[in-house]
């Protein structure tokens, strides 16, 4: 049984190139005589090491995805803040009711389109078409 391996034995046995090897073996800090078991240590902090800076990759790429994506949002005027959206909504909300205050229903009539106003939801608004055709008619 051979307990000593250089990095040509080791590139003959396992078919890796040799300077893969060695880079294996320099990153994890073996030095010569090799053991097997300095090779697989060696393989296992590699191997560890690839999945982790993939994993760091692949966060680093999707965070610039996302950072891409909400600049061409805003260059195409597609993105709006949530804080302008809850603005815009408010500010229509205002409006209607003072539209249907100045119009000339009765009190009762009045009172219940807001009431009816105040009940309709978020939820709603978002639903399927057929769902916002109920609230135009």
């Amino acid at each position: 049984m051979k307990n000593d391996w250089t990095i040509n034995a080791l590139a003959d046995e396992t078919g890796l190139d040799r300077r893969t090897i060695k880079r294996l073996f320099t990153a994890a800090g073996k030095e010569p005589p090799y053991t097997l078991r300095d090779f697989v240590e060696a393989l296992q902090a590699g191997a560890s090491g690839r999945s982790e800076m993939v994993k760091q990759r692949l966060k680093k790429l999707t965070a610039e995805a996302r950072i891409a994506e909400a600049e061409a949002g805003k260059i195409e005027g597609s993105l709006v803040s949530a804080e302008g959206v809850f603005h815009i909504y408010a500010n229509l909300c205002v409006s209607i009711r003072q539209v249907i205050k100045a119009s000339g229903l009765s009190e009762v009539e009045k009172h219940e389109v807001l009431k009816q106003l105040r009940e309709i939801s978020i939820e709603d608004l978002i639903a399927e078409p057929t769902a916002n055709a109920d609230l135009q008619a």
